[in-house]
This record gives C-alpha cells, structure tokens and sequence, in this order.
C-alpha cells in the first residue's frame, strides 16, 4: 500500500528559463498539484537542485564528486519522510554537462522502499 507522503504545487524543471523550476495549470486553471511519492521526489529534487546547483556546468572532479553526493544525501537526510537512503547513484547525463541524473533508493519512515528518479539542473 502506497503512503501518503503530502500534496503540493506541481514544479517542472524548465532548462531554458531560470529559475529552473516553474508552476503549472491545469485546462481548467488550477495550479497543477502531485501528491504521494511524486511529491516526495520533487521536494527532494528541488531541495537537491538549490545545495548543488552552483556545481553543475562545471568540470567533475573526484573531489567535485563526493562534494555533490554529500550535499545530496543532506537534502535526503533532512527529509523527515525518509528514513535510510540505500542506495545513490549520481550521473552525468552524456552530451549535457549542465545536468545530473539522481537515482536513490529510499528506505521511507513507513519502512517502505521506493526509488526517486529525477535531474538535476544548474
């Protein structure tokens, strides 16, 4: 059974028009909204995106590295929704060195497991 992880303001990453995020409209006007683990994955996109931002674009050194996984398991330790993250894979996405692909496996504080598949933008 899937928990309940909050509801919110949808947000789109939109790569050509800072800042990066960006609302939406439903046809019938309202403010596009998710809920459940699509609002835990943009909440941990968004958060992920403001601590590692700056990095991005540039050149990734291993150092540059393990500076951008730590700033990423902050923003997944400092989600009270989430309890252990088992697993973290942060890549360069080919032909496009002003985005990361974050790919996690998260242990939830309903002792549920889910993956959180998002990118991330400068």
């Amino acid at each position: 059974m899937a928990t309940d992880f909050g509801s919110g303001i949808y947000l789109t990453s939109t790569k050509d028009v800072p800042p990066s995020w960006d609302m939406q409209v439903t046809n019938s006007g309202d403010i596009r909204t998710v809920s459940g683990a699509q609002e835990l994955e943009k909440d941990v996109a968004l958060s992920t995106t403001i601590r590692v931002g700056e990095e991005i674009g540039n050149h990734i050194t291993p150092v540059v590295r393990n500076r951008i996984r730590a700033r990423i398991l902050d923003a997944f330790d400092d989600d009270d929704r989430i309890n252990t993250v088992l697993l973290l894979e942060v890549n360069e996405v080919p032909d496009d060195k002003n985005k990361l692909e974050v790919v996690a496996q998260v242990n939830t504080v309903e002792d549920e497991e889910i993956e959180l598949v998002f990118e991330v933008t400068e």
